[in-house]
């Protein structure tokens, strides 16, 4: 394989496969599906070519020990779901399915990012546009997954109007429906342990992405509380139900974000009850009288300090 130039023209890079090696065009236009997938399968590094746009319309396939770097490059999905890392037939359990994956430097616009059973997962410097389906990151049983400096923005309204830009989920069939054909052990109840979205930015698209309820969070009851949530320094704006919402979890840390929102800042406990939480320094701007904290309760060993409200936004 030959050798090429990282985006900002300072590292020299060998020992990669290319979309184009298999056939892509990157032109917008052409179905890039099949050659992008061929370059997946070799898991290692995939690297996009700078300026180029990659059409899909169908799901792609993630492998362990990954590396897909956009390079500065864009891939537009027709179809409701981007990434996967899993098969119909997968029978991962626990942690132990398709991890290491890094996903990083470009845009990703139109279908919806599924994980499930990864250890070590990093999306860094994506920017995520006009999603078709209900949750732009599907997270479910995944350890050490870590979202930074990444942008969300616009979902289309679809069949449900409780839903998250970024969903933290239990791996239930009733919680994570994408693979009904999967193995009965795929469903084994694992949680997330150390979600980490660290100066992301949320908002709402225009036109027909202009829905946004939740921007981060979970709705499911199910199972056991996921561990260690850390949702830190995000921009957050424009939502109608609230910027964050925790629900199940044990051990979370809300600190240093600015949340602009038609409904309440952080709503806890909504669903089910969450415990061991901070809830600091954040800004929470509302014109309609919403709360920085909203709670129904069913929290305990919940510590709130150095938050700052203006407009007409409340504390609790």
């Amino acid at each position: 394989m030959n050798g090429i130039y990282d985006i900002n023209g300072s590292a020299f890079i060998e020992g990669f496969y290319t979309p184009e090696m298999y056939g892509a065009k990157g032109n917008g236009t052409d179905d890039d599906t099949s050659a992008i997938q061929s370059a997946l399968n070799n898991s290692g590094l995939v690297l996009f070519s700078p300026g180029k746009t990659y059409k899909t319309t169908d799901v792609l396939r993630v492998y362990a020990n990954t590396v897909i770097d956009l390079n500065g490059s864009t891939i537009i999905c027709t179809w409701k779901h981007m990434f996967f890392n899993f098969l119909g037939n997968s029978a991962f359990t626990g942690y132990n399915g398709n991890g290491n994956i890094t996903i990083r430097n470009g845009t990703l616009i139109g279908g919806a990012t599924s994980f499930a059973h990864a250890e070590n997962v990093l999306l860094e410097n994506v920017s995520l546009k006009d999603l078709l389906n209900d949750h732009f990151l599907e997270i479910c049983a995944c350890k050490n997954y870590r979202i930074n400096h990444c942008s969300f923005i616009g979902m289309q309204y679809l069949t449900a109007s409780v839903m998250e830009y970024i969903n933290i989920d239990p791996c239930f069939r009733s919680a994570f429906p994408w693979l009904d054909d999967a193995s009965s052990a795929f469903y084994d109840g694992t949680v997330n342990d150390g979600i980490y979205i660290d100066g992301c930015r949320f908002s709402l698209g225009l036109s027909d992405y202009a829905y946004g309820y939740n921007a981060i969070g979970v709705h499911s009851s199910d199972g056991s509380a996921h561990k260690n949530i850390s949702v830190t320094r995000n921009e957050i704006s424009g939502y109608t139900g609230c910027g964050i919402r925790l629900n199940n979890m044990q051990g979370v840390l809300v600190d240093g974000n600015a949340i602009s929102t038609v409904g309440d800042g952080i709503v806890i406990g909504d669903v089910k009850a969450c415990s061991d939480l901070i809830i600091k320094n954040n800004y929470v701007y509302s014109s309609n009288g919403a709360k920085l904290v909203r709670t129904s309760g069913r929290y305990t060993n919940l510590t709130v300090a150095n938050n700052v409200t203006q407009g007409d936004a409340q504390n609790f």
